[in-house]
């Protein structure tokens, strides 16, 4: 992906060339005396600040797939680390049992995120996607003693 990234880049920087070399074309205009010429010199500028354009775009697009990639691949990671019980999702300590504060199963199940759950006495919510929970089955659990 660096690879895509080099080489758009590499034609950016020949797209802004190409249109430096267009503007310095048109600024000698008067020596250009066909209305044809200069007609075509207008329309290739025009044609390569589109595509500048559209290679910015498409630049920024990559990062954000490339960010997104990195986001699911960290989840890929984490996800040994956790286990679920009842309707939350904990880290799994040594022994594989569930400890500490509960992550929003929403959240962790359909955009592997984790997310703390809060709330009071009876009811948990994910401060993120609003989901709610009871609070006997999302219970904050305390690491059995060593």
């Amino acid at each position: 992906m660096s690879s895509f990234l080099a080489s758009i880049s590499f034609a950016r920087e020949g797209v802004k060339t190409a249109l430096e070399i267009a503007k310095t074309l048109r600024a000698a205009e008067s020596q250009i005396q066909t209305a044809d010429l200069k007609l075509q010199l207008a329309e290739m500028m025009s044609a390569l600040a589109d595509a500048k354009s559209n290679i910015a775009e498409a630049t920024d697009q990559m990062k954000e797939q490339m960010a997104e990639i990195d986001r699911l691949q960290n989840a890929l990671r984490i996800k040994d680390d956790v286990v679920k019980h009842y309707d939350a999702y904990y880290t799994k300590a040594a022994t594989g049992a569930p400890t500490g504060d509960p992550y929003c199963m929403q959240c962790w199940e359909f955009m592997f995120r984790l997310h703390h759950l809060s709330g009071l006495q009876h009811r948990m919510q994910c401060n993120v996607c609003k989901s709610s929970y009871e609070a006997h089955l999302a219970p904050r659990i305390h690491a059995p003693p060593a």
